[in-house]
């Protein structure tokens, strides 16, 4: 998206990235709460306080499956960029997800896994939802916000292996 944006006239206008990411969110958080819900898994056996209830994620999931689904009859050309916006807003989706949720694991123990998430989708699905709303120019500074917390994946695999390590080696020296 944003190597498109750079050329005059080329590449999503910002309403048009806002509808790709609403598109994305469903496919996107139904991924990441996998991974998440896996890690918390792990983190289980250090503290079995953790808590990973299913109902309120799955809830969000069913919202954005709804809006997703709203935006899909909205758009004029609703999969043109959702493959990029799969990828790239689903990396630094999970970056965020990923790294909120080990700083949540910090704070408090019991409910890791809604948290994130609600912080994921009101720091990259709000602003999508309104500038999908509102027409304008090919160029803006919009995608930046969707690419480089990410960074096309190093970012949230470097997350998921240093948290996924420090989950295994804590565990262990439990046993």
């Amino acid at each position: 998206m944003s190597v498109a944006a750079l050329a005059e006239n080329c590449g999503p206008t910002r309403q048009q990235v806002g509808e790709a990411v609403v598109i994305a969110w469903p496919l996107v958080a139904l991924g990441v709460l996998a991974v998440q819900w896996g890690l918390l898994a792990l983190w289980r056996k250090k503290w079995p306080a953790v808590r990973t209830p299913l109902v309120a994620p799955l809830l969000l999931v069913a919202v954005a499956t709804s809006m997703s689904l709203g935006m899909i009859f909205h758009a004029q050309k609703p999969f043109q960029w959702a493959d990029m916006a799969l990828w790239l807003f689903g990396c630094s989706y999970a970056a965020v997800v990923l790294l909120a949720t080990r700083i949540w694991l910090f704070f408090d123990v019991r409910y890791p896994l809604m948290g994130p998430q609600i912080l994921a989708a009101v720091l990259f699905v709000l602003p999508a939802m309104i500038v999908s709303a509102i027409p304008g120019p090919n160029h803006t500074d919009l995608e930046a916000l969707y690419i480089f917390p990410g960074m096309g994946g190093w970012v949230p695999g470097g997350l998921l292996l240093a948290t996924f390590t420090e989950a295994l080696l804590r565990t262990r020296r439990q046993s």
